[in-house]
């Protein structure tokens, strides 16, 4: 039980934080994935490694995208 309050306090705080970022409005972002521009790579480097203990992050750099649907 404790580990599940653990779990949820982090994860509110991450998603309060994310908020902050305001990412929102100029980027694609899903519970899972967030595409960032090269300009904000460093930012978003940084605020990633607070979570280091919480999280398993990957990251990529794709020349092109394209979607789907």
């Amino acid at each position: 039980m404790k580990e599940n309050k653990r779990f949820n306090a982090v994860k509110r705080r991450f998603y309060y934080e994310l908020r902050q970022k305001k990412l929102n409005n100029s980027f694609f972002r899903s519970k899972s994935v967030l595409l960032v521009e090269d300009s904000r790579e460093a930012e978003l480097d940084l605020f990633f490694s607070k979570y280091k203990e919480d999280l398993r992050l990957f990251k990529s750099h794709l020349d092109s995208l394209e979607q789907i649907y």
